[in-house]
């Protein structure tokens, strides 16, 4: 019987432990973690290269890895890569991080039964960067998160002017700079009372972004960093907002824009790497290297309601598509298959 790698289990959730912790409910495999000591740093890899392979060598057990990283020598393994931005964005990464997991993951993808990944964008960059042939690499994808399909609307107002939204952690690559620079010069060229609002990490780790935008100054009262907020909040922001913004440079997947268009909100998100194939028509697609074509999409959908109407109805056809029960059925007749 298969077991999952739960490295993943003590770790903060972004994306990739989203990803893992929704599919490793619908897998029904045993998960094997380790201790809160063993979780993260120098120790946590010791686990993962160390023990768990001698685990799962001693009982013959095929091994599932859903985030990004395996024990490398260990063979009777599946892995699920979700990306390989490390490759494509160094400038984003530290020279010991990038050799490491390079390195480590060539060696992986050498020594796995099967590989999975998130997404056609980066099925193809797998392919080209470890010279792994595309029809050996499966790819399933992510859905709306399983907390958020209780959440029911409400009337709980989260801001009196109307705004657009943000969400994210303060990562260089989801592009914060980009958003409030184009946010600013919508402001400047049209006049209006809307508002910024970004959600996610520590809000005042976004100063940095304000301060490197030019005007940023004259109008930071318009802008609102709110910090980590529960679900619940969230959602509230993803249903009053006037249009939710995704302008990251790179996404492997892109769980936000589906959150989005789960709670009916507009959407405008790049035209680059995976975001076509998840927003497909649902969206405003734009070019982030190209702000007056960012600040037309915000004028047109704060100001054009049927536009507004149309993309709500698209998206909530749209997210819909996206099953975690047809994901971990697909992974788990390929993972039943390589046990056998």
């Amino acid at each position: 019987m298969p077991v999952i790698n739960g490295r993943f289990i003590n770790k903060d959730v972004s994306g990739v432990e989203r990803f893992a912790i929704e599919m490793s409910e619908r897998l029904n495999y045993r998960v094997v973690k380790p201790s809160r000591l063993f979780s993260k740093g120098i120790l946590g890899h010791f686990w993962e290269q160390l023990y768990l392979p001698l685990y799962c060598f001693f009982y013959n057990e095929l091994l599932i890895c859903l985030c990004n990283t395996s024990p490398v020598l260990y063979r009777n393994k599946v892995i699920v890569l979700h990306d390989v931005f490390f490759v494509d964005f160094p400038q984003w990464y530290s020279f010991k991080f990038r050799f490491f997991y390079k390195y480590a993951t060539k060696l992986t993808l050498n020594r796995t039964l099967s590989i999975f990944t998130v997404s056609e964008y980066s099925k193809k960059r797998i392919s080209q960067v470890f010279n792994v042939a595309e029809d050996s690499i499966t790819v399933l994808g992510n859905a709306l998160p399983s907390d958020f399909e209780s959440i029911q609307k409400n009337d709980i107002t989260v801001s009196k002017e109307p705004f657009f939204l943000a969400v994210g952690v303060n990562q260089e690559r989801k592009n914060f700079k980009g958003i409030i620079s184009a946010f600013i010069e919508f402001k400047k060229k049209y006049k209006s009372n809307y508002k910024l609002v970004i959600v996610g990490g520590n809000g005042n780790n976004f100063n940095t972004d304000l301060d490197l935008v030019n005007d940023a100054e004259l109008f930071k009262s318009d802008i609102v960093f709110t910090g980590r907020v529960d679900d619940e909040s969230l959602c509230c922001y993803y249903q009053q907002c006037i249009a939710f913004l995704s302008l990251s440079h790179a996404e492997g997947f892109g769980i936000p824009v589906l959150e989005a268009m789960a709670f009916g909100a507009p959407v405008i998100c790049s035209n680059n790497t995976a975001y076509p194939e998840v927003a497909d028509d649902a969206a405003v697609m734009v070019d982030i290297y190209d702000e007056s074509k960012i600040v037309e999409a915000m004028q047109n959908i704060s100001t054009d309601l049927i536009l507004r109407e149309q993309l709500v109805k698209k998206g909530n056809k749209r997210y819909q598509i996206f099953k975690w029960e047809y994901f971990a059925k697909k992974m788990r007749g390929i993972c039943e298959d390589s046990s056998c």
